[in-house]
């Protein structure tokens, strides 16, 4: 995708993603968890919320979470599937399900 930080200043941006190539690398790269802390500081001051893109194991998302992300995904969940299986998935996971229009 595009990413600018003039982009934060003027687009009606209520949300930031942080591209997996973070997520990837941040449990052996202290750069990158350095890097994930200024988004994570960023997003806060800012009030948008934060999601990660790319989360595989328990140990990013126990890391993401401890940093202060809001929302995670990626394969740790899901391989990606049409919109339409969704719902049935939710259902297996007992997770309450929610009509978007």
């Amino acid at each position: 995708g595009y990413s600018s930080f003039g982009s934060l200043r003027d687009l009606p941006l209520d949300c930031l993603k942080i591209d997996r190539s973070f997520v990837h690398d941040m449990l052996e790269s202290a750069q990158d968890e350095l890097f994930l802390k200024t988004i994570v500081g960023l997003a806060q001051a800012l009030n948008m919320k934060l999601v990660a893109e790319g989360v595989e194991n328990t140990a990013q998302i126990e890391t993401l979470k401890r940093l202060g992300c809001d929302v995670v995904q990626g394969y740790y969940f899901s391989a990606p599937v049409p919109a339409e299986q969704v719902p049935g998935m939710l259902e297996l996971l007992q997770w309450p399900v929610a009509q978007v229009s």
